[in-house]
């Protein structure tokens, strides 16, 4: 952990003896049987990947990085195996800058669940990783108390760096560390890869089997 720099921010977190960040595992937060909504939110900074991951689930296609601060909702109705009721998905990709940041608070409130993002060939978006966005979401998010698991998701590995923190073996321990829920890898050109990431997501969620075509 201390390869990554200072922790004293995430302190709340790390030291917390409720938080273990297993999502639907260790606390279920959507396994009745009734419909129900599952906001996942993305957060990270413009140009980490994050808009690129939604672009590629949510139109099938690849697009160009995304540089300017986007916000943007999209719905999908997923059909739950062991229910007639059905899973409403939204994801929701929250903007980067500072800026707007209020507009990004706003939408960190009501997450059932967090994807942060940042990206395999930058340094400097590992670094911003443990210094604002880990510690954005304790404060704004709340999600010690709140108990809201959230997604630890290192984009662009098809651009990785060759700078030792971005291994996969380091990441994976201090995504541990962290107590996020899971620890995965994308690539906008590989459609599966971001699948997962959404997949994944809504696993932290519920433990409904779920079919999504």
């Amino acid at each position: 952990m201390s390869s990554f720099g200072d922790i004293e921010k995430l302190k709340p977190l790390l030291e917390s003896p409720v938080y273990n960040g297993k999502g639907s595992l260790a606390n279920p937060r959507f396994n009745e049987s009734d419909y129900h909504i599952v906001r996942v939110v993305f957060i990270g900074e413009s140009g980490s990947g994050k808009t690129s991951l939604i672009e590629r689930y949510t139109k099938r296609k690849v697009v160009g990085d995304a540089h300017k601060s986007v916000h943007e909702q999209f719905r999908k109705t997923i059909r739950q195996l062991e229910s007639e009721h059905p899973l409403e998905l939204i994801l929701i990709d929250t903007p980067g800058s500072e800026a707007e940041s209020k507009l990004r608070t706003m939408e960190i409130a009501g997450a059932d669940v967090f994807v942060v993002c940042f990206s395999l060939s930058d340094p400097l978006s590992l670094e911003n990783l443990q210094t604002k966005w880990l510690p954005e979401l304790i404060v704004e998010g709340d999600i010690v108390l709140r108990n809201v698991p959230y997604l630890l998701v290192g984009c662009q590995n098809d651009r990785r760096t060759e700078d030792p923190k971005f291994s996969v073996d380091k990441l994976v321990s201090f995504a541990h560390q962290v107590k996020a829920f899971k620890y995965l890898e994308c690539s906008s050109k590989d459609e599966e890869s971001c699948v997962d990431v959404i997949h994944e997501a809504i696993a932290a969620c519920t433990s409904s089997e779920f079919e999504d075509k």
